[in-house]
């Protein structure tokens, strides 16, 4: 089934989420604010962005219930990395069972939540800006009910979030299944391209 949109943030004003505090002002933002860095990654032409009046106010916007009924719940995130003070939440009950903050950047990003086991539970999204210093906001956009994940950042691999290194261990004999090997400690460039079998090897880095 196509995606359901929960909320786009087109509008004049909020609609029916209540507004808490100054942070995210009476309607939704359409950009970039001023003094800011350039916002990117949203859709159409409004979004949460709560660098209203810079990082110093703060607020939250909370969503009106719905019940859980498709297996995800995907938006686009940016803005500051503030566990708990600059993040989206979903409440159930009262209480927070999934969260997400941004990662220190103007660009947003997709995201997803599986919430499969939430099914037919009555529950809430709150977005949360309780962070007055760097990077002390939020950008939110495109929040939608899906049967599917969707997929994340598109960019070169070496600009993923969590591009790194990978460790390969190996407990016990490892079995013969071919004549070529890789070295011990192997260590290739992350775009290049290789291929091997992996032959009594107790360690072997990727």
């Amino acid at each position: 089934r196509p995606p359901e949109v929960f909320a786009d943030f087109e509008g004049r004003n909020y609609g029916a989420w209540t507004v808490e505090g100054e942070a995210f002002g009476e309607a939704p933002a359409k950009g970039t604010l001023p003094e800011q860095q350039a916002v990117s990654g949203f859709k159409g032409k409004g979004l949460v962005n709560t660098y209203l009046g810079k990082d110093g106010p703060l607020g939250k916007l909370v969503s009106p219930a719905f019940t859980v009924q498709r297996p995800f719940i995907t938006f686009l995130l940016g803005g500051g990395g503030h566990e708990n003070k600059t993040c989206i939440n979903l409440v159930v009950n009262g209480k927070v069972v999934r969260t997400a903050a941004g990662r220190n950047n103007e660009e947003l990003e997709p995201r997803n939540w599986s919430v499969e086991d939430l099914a037919g539970k009555q529950a809430r999204i709150e977005i949360v800006d309780v962070e007055s210093g760097g990077w002390g906001h939020i950008n939110i956009d495109q929040i939608e009910l899906s049967d599917e994940p969707q997929s994340g950042h598109a960019g070169p691999l070496e600009e993923l979030p969590d591009y790194g290194s990978m460790a390969l261990a190996f407990a016990g004999k490892a079995t013969t299944v071919g004549e070529q090997t890789l070295p011990p400690d192997a260590v290739f460039a992350v775009n290049e391209s290789r291929t091997a079998n992996l032959l009594k090897i107790g360690r072997a880095h990727v």
